[in-house]
């Protein structure tokens, strides 16, 4: 279904900066404003505009991240992991600082759904 909604979308596209191509820079259209050159402005732009906005619509929604993001499912590398409950059992400076933020050591205690522990350091 994302294929061909993007085959779509793509045609759309193609077709309408064809026709602006064809209608505005063919000097299809006449100019309120007596000059020729500027046929190309004028209510011909719209479907370039909406064809590219479309695109990146279709594009975005059509990927992986926006549509597990909206549905609420998860991606695969979180799929089968498993549920755990974590605290925090301290933090502290390394020394280090990233864009004028000091970077911090968390170490974390874990405890999954069966009641084992394990110890995690992240930074």
């Amino acid at each position: 279904m994302s294929k061909i909604l993007r085959v779509t979308a793509l045609t759309f596209f193609v077709g309408s900066v064809g026709y602006y191509l064809w209608y505005g820079l063919g000097n299809q259209g006449a100019t309120d404003y007596g000059i020729e050159g500027l046929a190309w402005v004028g209510p011909q732009m719209i479907w370039p505009i909406l064809a590219t906005t479309l695109v990146i619509m279709v594009f975005a929604f059509t990927g992986d991240s926006v549509m597990a993001a909206l549905t609420g499912t998860n991606s695969a590398a979180f799929r089968n992991g498993s549920v755990g409950i974590g605290t925090v059992r301290a933090v502290r400076q390394t020394g280090m600082t990233l864009n004028d933020q000091p970077e911090v050591r968390i170490d974390l205690g874990v405890e999954d759904a069966d009641g084992k522990h394990s110890n995690r350091t992240r930074k």
